[in-house]
């Protein structure tokens, strides 16, 4: 195995050619940030057959949540866990790691909600059209 192959970038200039033509032939195209008149156009009847879905919008959130701030009181009970058995260290670090994984995915539930929105209810908007046929 050789490091082009690994990284799927083979030398051969006729497959190169191949695939550049294959790429242009099915013809990926940037979408348009034009959710709320696509959706305007599926309820007024203008559009029969969904052919692109808009971009999702951007969003003021990251991608990733920002950091757990800790009050006072957790982080005494952090220091007094110092030289604590090994059981109760167990206990308190699941806790800490349960608290991180149900923020992140908090997080990612609004992130994914505010950017997906307007694409939902396009999606229902159409398959509401299809249900009615």
């Amino acid at each position: 195995m050789c490091r082009a192959w690994m990284c799927n970038q083979t030398r051969h200039t006729a497959l190169a050619t191949c695939n550049k033509e294959a790429d242009n032939a099915t013809g990926q195209q940037q979408r348009e940030d034009n959710a709320e008149e696509v959706l305007a156009q599926i309820k007024s009847g203008m559009i029969e057959m969904l052919s692109k879905v808009p971009q999702a919008r951007s969003t003021s959130l990251m991608a990733v949540p920002p950091a757990l701030v800790y009050t006072e009181q957790e982080k005494m009970e952090d220091e007094m866990l110092h030289g604590a058995p090994e059981a109760q260290l167990l206990a308190a670090n699941v806790a800490r790691w349960k608290r991180i994984g149900k923020h992140w995915q908090e997080h990612a539930r609004t992130y994914n909600r505010e950017r997906y929105e307007l694409l939902d209810k396009i999606m229902d908007e159409a398959l509401l059209k299809k249900e009615k046929e």
